[in-house]
């Protein structure tokens, strides 16, 4: 059971649209400040590495990843199913509920 490095969520929550800003004052060469922002402009100091999160911007971006399978109209609940599957069957592995989910989507991100 491996728990998800730092690069691996960084890399995941750039998939989901996270951006890395950095804010220098005038004159300084290190930033005053850095951070990440979310799609929808919320700014976060530390990537977030929870359920609602992940259900927030992960779940939707692996979801539609999968529809893309299906040409009929059953396609955001074959996506669901599917993503869900690969979660219980983390879950069933041991892992924690949001590793569980980490790894599920990160399965779907690389199909």
């Amino acid at each position: 059971m491996n728990l998800p490095t730092k690069e691996q969520i960084k890399e995941l929550w750039e998939w989901c649209g996270f951006k890395y800003k950095e804010e220098y004052h005038y004159g300084n060469e290190t930033p005053s400040r850095s951070f990440w922002r979310s799609p929808d402009n919320l700014i976060y100091i530390h990537l977030p590495q929870d359920l609602n999160n992940l259900f927030r911007y992960a779940v939707p971006m692996a979801v539609s990843k999968l529809e893309g399978r299906f040409d009929d109209m059953t396609n955001l609940v074959r996506g669901l199913e599917l993503l869900f599957q690969k979660w219980l069957d983390k879950i069933g592995e041991g892992y924690s509920l949001e590793d569980a989910l980490f790894w599920a989507i990160k399965e779907v991100k690389y199909e």
